[in-house]
């Protein structure tokens, strides 16, 4: 039973939200930016090839592009404003169209700590499959999280990784985790046979780019390491092959190239 009142000029986005009979002010609401092609769980479910089957090249161009979006998104969040996010998943992600292509808001920061230099207030926040094992385990001992600066943006890190992997593979996306547990790596060397490594082996052929599938493999294995301390920050990901490399696809008798992400470009969008 409320209505909301006309926005100001100086808060055009903030409105006063009364009463019906028009006199009684108990809150105030945010007017919030209608995105259209809804959240990127919607839009993994509604465009992406379905289940880690063969998906074409304008597929990985999309995919890459809305990764390295969600990835400035959080590299200024954490650099400049030094907030982690804590729930980085597709439903926090909107998806908006400009010009014809779609792009990648982060939303959703209820559950987003400003976070100061030295010791961190303990805490626990963030969505069952998304979150990192260090939260994953304090929850399940129903303890909070006392971790560094630099550990709770491996949180973010993480779950970005599981986001990559969840976006890649599509609807339905596995139950498994993708993050390398270690338990059958070979004295010699030899590669990984654990379960991590067995799901991150569904998007092996994803993409009509051999080193595209690759990168992001690569991408995603670093990002759920379950050593926070091994999980790169975003400017070096800003650094990383998925978004610096040239790719070509690799069909028989297509010649196209892709190439490298401009942050810079994505920077300038007015979306």
């Amino acid at each position: 039973n409320a209505c909301l009142a006309s926005p100001t000029a100086d808060t055009p986005t903030v409105v006063p939200v009364r009463s019906l009979q028009g006199h009684e002010l108990f809150h105030e609401g945010l007017i919030m930016e209608h995105c259209a092609e809804k959240s990127l769980e919607d839009y993994v479910r509604d465009h992406c090839t379905e289940g880690g089957g063969a998906a074409t090249l304008d597929e990985f161009v999309v995919v890459r592009r809305l990764i390295a979006e969600i990835l400035l998104a959080l590299d200024f969040l954490h650099r400049v404003k030094q907030v982690v996010h804590r729930d980085v998943k597709l439903d926090n992600v909107l998806a908006v169209k400009h010009q014809g292509d779609v792009h990648a808001k982060l939303a959703d920061f209820g559950f987003s700590k400003a976070l100061q230099p030295g010791p961190q207030v303990p805490s626990h926040a963030g969505t069952v499959y998304w979150w990192a094992p260090e939260m994953a385990a304090a929850y399940t001992n129903d303890e909070t999280l006392s971790t560094t600066f630099e550990g709770h943006l491996a949180l973010d890190i993480f779950s970005l990784g599981m986001l990559v992997f969840a976006l890649v593979h599509g609807n339905p996306y596995l139950p498994l985790s993708p993050r390398c547990l270690g338990t059958e790596v070979s004295p010699d060397g030899a590669a990984c046979s654990c379960q991590g490594c067995s799901t991150l082996g569904k998007l092996s052929g994803r993409f009509p780019t051999e080193l595209g599938n690759a990168s992001v493999k690569d991408l995603i294995r670093r990002c759920v390491s379950t050593d926070p301390s091994r999980r790169p920050m975003t400017q070096e990901l800003r650094r990383h092959a998925l978004f610096t490399s040239v790719f070509q696809d690799e069909r028989p008798g297509v010649s196209r190239m892709e190439p490298a992400i401009s942050f810079a470009e994505l920077l300038s969008l007015d979306l």
